[in-house]
């Protein structure tokens, strides 16, 4: 667990550099000695391992939790899918995947900003999707949460994740409508970045569409 005698010297220093501070967490506990000590970010929703009831109780989140999350504007990396590819043994799937969920509904609906990462070599396409699986947001949440606020939250000091005047223009055209299809967003049409067309992707499973379904 996180000491919260040495944390909030650790946020200190590194907020006199300018520096953000990220707490990789484990148990709800973590979190409240996260955001009490002023980190700009979390690392991980708690309930990724839990083997037995006893530890699920203690990853739960509370509403004070999530609303003092919200009032100090911390944001919440997801890491979900870790809860599939932890390497330690005992882990109970369907427990972690309840505990996971109560959790990313209370950060919700207290309106904690959720950024869409992953871990253990994982990428956020299987954590997104994974996010999906738990059943907690729609379509559209999760969209934005994975193309406005994950590029926001990595680079807080550029105008990105978004399509108006002044942001860098930066992004990907599908060749179908992910709110239809989610599955979508695995067809890319073409990429830009900074202004500049990135070579196609070469053809096959998940590669895009021909010209005209963007």
């Amino acid at each position: 667990g996180l000491d919260r005698s040495l944390l909030p010297e650790v946020v200190e220093r590194a907020s006199a550099e300018g520096l953000r501070v990220t707490a990789h967490i484990e148990t709800a506990d973590d979190f409240r000695a996260a955001v009490a000590a002023g980190v700009s970010e979390i690392a991980h929703v708690p309930g990724h391992y839990v083997s037995d009831a006893e530890a699920a109780q203690a990853s739960l989140l509370t509403e004070d939790d999530a609303a003092e999350a919200a009032r100090r504007d911390v944001t919440v990396v997801t890491t979900t899918y870790l809860a599939q590819t932890s390497p330690w043994p005992g882990n109970d799937l369907a427990l972690a995947d309840s505990t996971l969920a109560a959790n990313l509904r209370t950060l919700r609906d207290n309106g904690v900003r959720l950024a869409i990462g992953s871990d253990h070599g994982a990428t956020s396409l299987e954590e997104v999707h994974n996010l999906r699986r738990l059943g907690v947001f729609d379509s559209l949440t999760l969209l934005r949460s994975w193309a406005e606020v994950t590029p926001r939250a990595i680079f807080p000091d550029r105008l990105v994740g978004g399509l108006a005047d002044g942001y860098e223009a930066s992004f990907l055209s599908l060749a179908c409508n992910p709110l239809e299809d989610f599955a979508c967003v695995e067809r890319i049409h073409f990429r830009v970045k900074q202004g500049s067309a990135l070579a196609q992707l070469p053809e096959g499973p998940g590669t895009p569409a021909p010209a005209g379904h963007a």
